[in-house]
């Protein structure tokens, strides 16, 4: 699973995930915004990644790329910065967003049977666990294309503070 983070990973000094024509790449975009580190994702990654997929096009490839980081084995850093992802993704409500994850939901899925993941004493295999319901429960709750009613029990608070 290494080699696919370094594959995905922009080379050279630069931090800004673009290409020669100045446009973004996407799959080093979303590697970048879901490091192992233990940093937080920066603000601007976010901000970006919300922007590119309000296009249908930088959608798909949005998820392509953040279902191969939902993958990872045994990366629980990773895959609960995807989810974050995925959950601001899902309070933004655009319609695209909405088909996408609902046509990936297996994967969502999965996600609740993440294997025990011990650093330390502590089991991080339960922060995907936990995100991955939250990220379901949010899904399940989106209001279809059209729908003007917001339906019992779908408002979900997000804290920015979250450190991940």
């Amino acid at each position: 699973m290494a080699d696919e983070d370094q594959t995905l990973r922009p080379t050279g000094p630069q931090e800004r995930a673009s290409l020669p024509d100045g446009s973004i790449d996407i799959p080093a975009k979303i590697v970048s915004a879901t490091s192992r580190s233990s940093r937080a994702m920066s603000r601007e990654d976010v901000e970006e990644i919300l922007d590119l997929v309000s296009d249908q096009t930088n959608c798909s490839l949005v998820f392509d790329a953040l279902a191969k980081r939902l993958r990872v084995k045994n990366d629980w850093r990773c895959i609960v910065k995807a989810l974050l992802l995925v959950q601001l993704m899902i309070h933004r409500g655009l319609d695209d967003v909405i088909r996408q994850l609902r046509e990936r939901s297996l994967l969502l899925e999965t996600l609740q049977l993440f294997p025990p993941v011990y650093e330390g004493d502590m089991n991080k295999g339960t922060i995907v666990r936990i995100r991955a319901v939250e990220v379901l429960g949010l899904l399940r709750g989106a209001l279809p294309a059209g729908d003007t009613q917001v339906s019992e029990g779908s408002t979900v608070h997000y804290d920015a503070r979250e450190d991940v």
